[in-house]
């Protein structure tokens, strides 16, 4: 895996493009690669978890295999048969910018959005858009703190009866802004 990179804490994070993006555009792909974060499992676990049978979860894990997303990471016989743990190839799996440009990253948005419901009592959540026009350094120290922000997030023990979700983004716009005053 040399194109996994490791920080500081030991945390991994890989480039991605290409197939590997084509095979997340998969509900169910994005949906096995979002509980292979909280740890690894097997085909039968993943299959009970998401309510598909053992052949169609199997079929989407030779795709995220395939792609490099996924990869065994342990082997038990179980009777006759030999069982499978698959676990993610990185903690983080971020996405080329030409990849990224040329796919937009809406389904990104769109699936956030399919997911999301409204807030019960003693749950928190928030949602908030800004536009602020700041210098490149700025944004990149912003993006810096944003995906440690996001590391954060799914790192832990996994626990608690809701499945929360974090969309981040910080992109640059088109959209207009006012002219610098005029210096007196």
């Amino acid at each position: 895996m040399s194109d996994v990179e490791r920080d500081d804490a030991g945390r991994t994070s890989k480039h991605i493009g290409g197939a590997a993006l084509r095979a997340l555009g998969d509900d169910t792909r994005r949906t096995v690669i979002d509980l292979l974060t909280e740890r690894p499992a097997t085909v039968s676990e993943l299959a009970a978890t998401i309510g598909k049978a053992k052949g169609t979860i199997a079929h989407h894990i030779d795709v995220l295999v395939e792609v490099g997303l996924v990869e065994v990471v342990s082997t038990r016989k179980v009777r006759a048969v030999e069982e499978r743990t698959y676990g993610r190839t990185a903690d983080i799996f971020w996405l080329d910018s030409d990849t990224a440009e040329h796919l937009g990253e809406r389904w990104m948005v769109a699936d956030a959005v399919e997911h999301a419901r409204p807030q019960r009592e003693g749950e928190h959540g928030l949602t908030s858009v800004r536009f602020a026009r700041i210098p490149h350094d700025r944004a990149k120290e912003f993006a810096d703190r944003l995906t440690e922000l996001a590391r954060d997030f799914t790192e832990g023990e996994s626990s608690g009866d809701t499945v929360y979700g974090l969309l981040i983004g910080l992109f640059p716009t088109d959209r207009p802004h006012l002219p610098d005053p005029e210096d007196p």
